[in-house]
């Protein structure tokens, strides 16, 4: 009986401590906490900001961030103080809202759409030729921030983010459902950046 019974204590005890625990370590914001756990507030004085470069945030209870996105494209973060944090942008990230979370699992969500300022592209190498059903490649700077091309009437989206040179440099752009005209054998190359610049080679590139 006397085993039943520390057992039954024992059983009580731990169930207590439990829930104690869960009680702590999952709160909900509302009434009964002792603890003010504290909510992320980044100021916003801006509508836009250049991509893959450094801002500093200013705010309240910044320095417990550990997670800053722009849509769904995850930040940067270079430093964090109660009332100052720095982030580089993304490389790529569309117009969207700024999401700041901290470990406490609060967060911050501006009201305001931050746009995206794109980098200027520059185009050093065009193809010489290519295969309609393959692929093209283009060098220069920034090549990932190309919107897209057009070849003959065809528009041929580019996306920037599968670039694998890690000095945007170099892209590779697949072809195969480009749906470029069958009779052609010759044909400019231009490109549309996503800030809007038109750029184009200076001779036409052959179809194989």
């Amino acid at each position: 009986m006397r085993k039943y019974l520390l057992y039954i204590t024992a059983t009580a005890i731990i169930a207590l401590s439990s829930q104690s625990c869960s009680e702590y370590f999952n709160h909900e914001p509302g009434d009964g906490y002792d603890i003010l756990w504290p909510v992320p507030n980044v100021v916003i004085d801006f509508d836009s900001l250049t991509v893959d470069t450094e801002y500093t945030f200013t705010g309240e209870n910044l320095d417990k961030v550990f997670q800053v996105f722009f849509g769904t494209d995850q930040a940067q973060i270079i430093d964090t103080l109660t009332n100052r944090m720095v982030v580089k942008t993304p490389r790529l990230f569309n117009k969207s809202k700024l999401n700041a979370r901290n470990y406490y699992d609060y967060s911050f969500e501006s009201r305001e759409q931050i746009i995206p300022r794109y980098l200027p592209v520059a185009i050093t190498k065009w193809p010489v030729s290519f295969g309609r059903k393959q692929s093209l490649t283009l060098e220069g700077e920034n090549v990932d921030q190309i919107d897209y091309l057009l070849i003959g009437n065809a528009k041929i989206q580019v996306n920037g983010r599968s670039i694998e040179d890690p000095a945007y440099k170099k892209i590779i752009i697949p072809l195969t459902d480009a749906g470029i005209d069958s009779t052609l054998t010759k044909a400019l190359v231009k490109a549309v950046g996503l800030n809007g610049d038109f750029l184009q080679a200076a001779d036409s590139s052959t179809l194989n």
